[in-house]
């Protein structure tokens, strides 16, 4: 009896909340909000763009509009559901505390009452997901240091020094020469070229790198080297509650005097043969168009045993074929668009084990995590040792034949922690010898030696 009576309570104090919010709330006019239902595969980064809205901009006006407490909402969002989205950016930045006329994001009632503590407009620089820095892009010139070039851009070469070693696969500030492209954390959002916004994300129970990344519409598998290398080759693997982890946003070019993107670019469609989906890349990011004389990388999520060749790539305009880099699976995008078409084929096996110690690695083959791969691809290793870890000495990767016998093939340190090797298998006349039959990959992890200075 005296539960029915508490019950009895709560629904008099909810009553009473929501006629209040309805006599005190603002409504807003049809022609403010747009009013969406979520289909099978959507999420709100995605959403946002299909209506011209900026995510980032847009992100606390939803909640508030929907009456979201946290991000973890926004990322859970599921096919039937009903969600409420201001209709520009603008009216993005004037909402604030207000009751929504005709919110159906709930069952048990026809609007929902946005709660905040202030009556300012929304920023997202106020909320729990905020930008971090901003990565620039900068070509090495003749002569610079990583301090100087620091300096150049505007960042703090003392603040960001591991940063750029990590995030670039660096060894040492002395590793760099002229025409190396290098990203270069900033504090201040650029006015002009290429850039990344790198967002501080608070992990959340129930939630993994993939879908942290999916909600800001970044392919994790594709992005996996900028994103570890942003968080400091952490276990990305074994995210923990509490913990903050550094996202990478889509690309952006921006203008001198806007933050639009300047110059032509071109469609590029991307056709495939057997089992497998490919698409195309620029700077480790999915595109579907490109400007003229960029390299475009076309990578692949594939069935488990499939591999990646392009068989050609066309000039929309005349149809004429355009040089293929099937080495890098790469092409030079022309002044038009291009349809490329791609086959998949039986791979050769990458094993991989860790012998000993604490941490993981992962195989990249052109910017894709590989599992299987094609005789004379390079084959790049991403080793991230745990806390207090090193990677040890290795003797090279063992690759095993198919008439039972095998060798080693050594690795070439390349940057901080990352390696790479040439699978074997590819004859001088370019045809692939078949009594390849897998390779073995074996990472050695070891305690970092700790060394005391003591004066006498």
């Amino acid at each position: 009896m005296k539960t029915k009576r508490i019950l009895s309570m709560v629904l008099v104090i909810v009553l009473a909340v929501s006629l209040f919010a309805g006599f005190t709330g603002t409504a807003y006019a049809d022609n403010q909000t747009i009013t969406h239902t979520v289909t099978s595969g959507q999420y709100l980064y995605k959403i946002c763009q299909s209506y011209g809205l900026n995510y980032d901009v847009c992100k606390n006006a939803i909640k508030l509009l929907n009456g979201f407490t946290s991000d973890t909402q926004l990322n859970r969002i599921y096919a039937g559901q009903q969600i409420i989205l201001p209709a520009s950016d603008a009216i993005a930045a004037t909402v604030r505390t207000e009751v929504v006329v005709g919110n159906n994001n709930s069952s048990s009632s026809s609007s929902a009452t946005a709660t905040s503590t202030s009556s300012t407009t929304t920023s997202t620089s106020t909320s729990a997901d905020s930008v971090a820095y901003y990565l620039v892009q900068h070509t090495v010139q003749s002569g610079e240091t990583l301090a100087s070039i620091c300096n150049s851009v505007g960042s703090s070469y003392v603040q960001y020094a591991n940063t750029i070693l990590t995030v670039n696969g660096i060894s040492s500030v002395t590793h760099i020469y002229a025409g190396k492209v290098l990203y270069i954390p900033v504090g201040t959002k650029p006015t002009s070229g290429s850039y990344y916004t790198v967002v501080s994300h608070k992990v959340v129970s129930g939630e993994t790198m993939s879908a942290i990344c999916n909600n800001y519409g970044i392919n994790y598998n594709t992005n996996k080297v900028l994103i570890s290398g942003l968080n400091d080759g952490a276990n990305l693997n074994a995210i923990k509650v509490g913990q903050t982890v550094y996202v990478p946003t889509t690309k952006t070019v921006a203008s001198s005097s806007s933050n639009t993107t300047t110059g032509t670019t071109y469609a590029i469609t991307v056709s495939s043969n057997g089992t497998g989906t490919a698409y195309a890349t620029v700077n480790g990011s999915v595109v579907n168009s490109a400007a003229a004389n960029t390299t475009v990388v076309v990578a692949a999520s594939t069935s488990t045993t499939s591999v990646l060749k392009i068989q050609k790539v066309l000039r929309a305009d005349t149809k004429a074929e355009i040089t293929v880099d099937q080495d890098n699976d790469s092409f030079v995008m022309p002044d038009c668009a291009v349809e490329v078409v791609v086959n998949f084929t039986q791979g050769l096996p990458i094993n991989k084990e860790v012998a000993s110690g604490n941490g993981s690695f992962e195989t990249y083959v052109n910017e894709s995590v590989a599992s299987f791969t094609a005789p004379g691809k390079v084959v790049t290793i991403k080793t991230m040792p745990n806390s207090g870890y090193v990677v040890a000495e290795t003797d090279g990767v063992v690759v095993t034949y198919n008439d039972g016998s095998d060798e080693t093939v050594k690795v070439k340190t390349v940057g901080n922690n990352t390696y790479t090797f040439t699978m074997p298998g590819l004859k001088d006349d370019g045809t692939i010898d078949n009594n390849v039959k897998s390779a073995k990959v074996t990472v050695k992890f070891e305690k970092a030696v700790t060394y005391t200075t003591m004066i006498c």
